[in-house]
């Protein structure tokens, strides 16, 4: 079965092979940045060290989200972060 909200997704992201994949309709450039590593494996996955480590993307009308979005995404916690507990996702920025 088909998603049929896939037309809206900007961002589809995969690791493979050492780089980002964007596989939504868009198919937009993105980088890690500021120590996020890609570690291959079976699947590759990203390592975040915790300080300043993201993701960088395009920019542009697609989003600028004016209405309800949703972000989803599938982490595993390998330590308790300074306060016991890890940010995984944040708009302080």
């Amino acid at each position: 079965m088909s998603d049929p909200l896939y037309g809206s997704v900007v961002a589809l992201l995969n690791f493979v092979d050492n780089e980002v994949i964007d596989r939504s309709p868009i198919a937009g450039s993105f980088t890690v940045q500021n120590g996020a590593a890609l570690v291959a494996g079976s699947p590759t996955v990203m390592r975040l060290d915790g300080v300043s480590d993201y993701v960088a993307g395009p920019s542009g009308s697609q989003f600028a989200f004016t209405g309800e979005f949703c972000i989803e995404f599938v982490a595993k916690k390998s330590a308790a972060g300074a306060a016991n507990y890890d940010t995984a996702l944040t708009t302080d920025t």
